[in-house]
């Protein structure tokens, strides 16, 4: 819709520019003002009942073209742009608007031919963006990119930037000059476009952290379409900040509580990791929880933890080594004799069994 926007505004550029004056004839001065009323069915019949007329001028078919796009007619419109050329083949205005037609059609290398001939008639930056997005249209991505670079250094255009950021990345390689006038913009703007297109572009040239920061901030916005915490958290973790992921997913009250536990335990937060799992059920819970206080060791807490997870080899496993550290060497010694009855444990647990059965007789002399 924006784009669509965009290009009905440089339409309008060409009749605009032409005062009523100019105009010798009535009926084509009534199908301007039709038009800049917005009532462009009643000019397109207008304009066709004079075609016989005014078919010999360049104005009449600049007119024709504008009705014909704005009532959906891009092909006519098109045509009609051309016959006008035919006339006046140096027309800036009529090059422009054929230019736009054709991005409307999505006819990207027309248009590419229009908007070159427009900006050697104009150097002006708006046939230099309606270029780049044909050429971008085009997954000319490079050439859009050069295209654009020489405008927006001079002007700073934001829908310019945008669409230059838009093209590097489409080509997988940010320039660091493009980044920096990207951080430049963005960091004033309150668009949610714009902080993600920072972040893909912090994340293409490595910058993780960065790129986490962008989408927190755009995440903050607070639209539809903000980021999730779970996408921001993983940006942080793959930037090495497990603790901003943590924060991130703690902050929101959002993404699995397990995983904020993963998180946790990444950056070093062992007390605020257990005080999420005492909120939360299940075996896997009792089983990181065991593995806390294990590391801790805390073993007769860990094997609390674990008489309330579900009966499995894994459990058992646990339960074994935390009796064994706990001196109970006997039961330790028969849930490993139980395991290694096991094809996937036997190997494990083989030297455990005899290391249970000597430990118990030491400890009965």
């Amino acid at each position: 819709m924006k784009t669509l926007c965009g290009m009905l505004l440089v339409l309008g550029v060409f009749f605009h520019a032409l005062p009523l004056k100019s105009f010798s004839s009535e009926g084509l001065r009534e199908a301007l003002i039709l038009l800049e009323k917005k009532e462009e069915k009643k000019a397109l019949d207008l304009l066709l009942s004079l075609e016989k007329d005014w078919g010999k001028h360049k104005e009449f078919w600049g007119l024709l073209g504008t009705a014909r796009f704005r009532t959906g007619d891009t092909g006519g419109a098109a045509e009609a742009f051309q016959r006008g050329l035919l006339l006046a083949p140096e027309d800036l205005f009529l090059w422009r608007n054929l230019g736009w037609s054709y991005y409307r059609m999505e006819a990207h290398t027309k248009g590419i031919r229009a908007f070159e001939k427009a900006l050697s008639l104009s150097e002006a930056g708006e046939d230099a963006h309606g270029l780049a997005l044909c050429q971008y249209g085009a997954r000319d991505f490079k050439a859009a990119v050069e295209t654009l670079w020489p405008w927006v250094e001079k002007e700073k255009n934001p829908a310019w930037l945008r669409l230059m950021g838009h093209a590097a990345l489409a080509s997988g390689r940010m320039d660091q000059t493009i980044l920096g006038l990207l951080r430049g913009f963005v960091v004033e703007s309150s668009q949610i476009e714009d902080w993600m297109l920072l972040a893909r572009a912090e994340d293409l040239s490595g910058n993780r952290g960065r790129a986490a920061v962008s989408l927190e901030v755009a995440r903050s916005l607070r639209v539809s379409d903000s980021p999730d915490s779970d996408l921001v958290a993983r940006m942080y973790r793959t930037a090495g900040l497990p603790s901003a992921a943590a924060r991130v997913l703690e902050d929101e009250k959002e993404g699995s509580a397990l995983e904020r536990v993963r998180l946790l335990l990444a950056a070093g937060r062992r007390r605020a990791a257990l005080l999420l799992l005492e909120k939360t059920e299940g075996t896997e819970a009792r089983m990181l929880e065991a593995r806390i206080h294990m590391e801790r060791g805390a073993y007769a807490l860990a094997l609390k933890s674990l008489e309330q997870a579900e009966d499995g080899q894994k459990a058992r496993y646990a339960k074994g080594l935390c009796l064994w550290r706990l001196g109970r060497y006997q039961e330790a010694g028969g849930i490993f004799a139980e395991l290694a009855t096991d094809p996937d444990w036997s190997g494990k647990v083989r030297e455990l069994v005899a290391r249970m059965q000597a430990l118990a007789v030491l400890e009965a002399e």
